[in-house]
Order: structure tokens, then C-alpha cells, then sequence
């Protein structure tokens, strides 16, 4: 699974790819620090982490739902109309 993961998320790059992903990353923020933390802890991830996922991924696909990703600020917002909320 971690190379797996790895391998998705670190692929092989030309230079327009990679000119594009520099560009993305620009916008969102995203420093080559936080990329190599990010890197740092995929590596790092052991048999107990993924365990610890297994229910949540298990738990997602016996109850399919659609997943809204943002700030706390916004989802509060919305409050009224969401079923639920999980915190990651």
C-alpha cells in the first residue's frame, strides 16, 4: 500500500509536468518543506496506521456518501443540510 501510494504520488515527471505541478503547488502554498514531510510521513507509515484506517475506509464503503472537503468556517456554515462530519 505505501509504495502504492508513493508510486501515485510521486510519479515520473517531464518538464511541462513538472513546471505544472510547481505552478499548482505555488498557488495552494505548498513548499517543497511540506512536500518532503508529506514524502517523510508515507514512508514512515507502519502496519498500526493502516490498521487504524482500515475501519474508516471499511465503515466508507459499506456507507457510501459524498465527501465535501474545506475549511471549518465553511462546512459550519452548511451544518443544517450535512449528515455528519469526520474530523482528519
Amino acid at each position: 500500500f505505501i509504495i502504492g501510494a508513493l508510486g501515485d504520488y510521486d510519479t515520473l515527471t517531464t518538464p511541462r509536468t513538472a513546471g505544472a505541478k510547481a505552478g499548482t503547488n505555488a498557488l495552494r502554498g505548498w513548499t517543497a518543506e511540506m512536500e518532503d514531510e508529506f514524502r517523510r510521513t508515507l514512508l514512515a507509515t507502519d502496519e498500526k496506521t493502516l490498521l487504524a484506517m482500515a475501519d474508516l475506509l471499511e465503515s466508507a464503503a459499506k456507507d457510501p456518501a459524498i465527501c465535501i472537503v474545506g475549511p471549518a468556517s465553511a462546512l459550519d456554515t452548511c451544518s443544517d443540510i450535512l449528515d455528519g462530519r469526520i474530523e482528519l
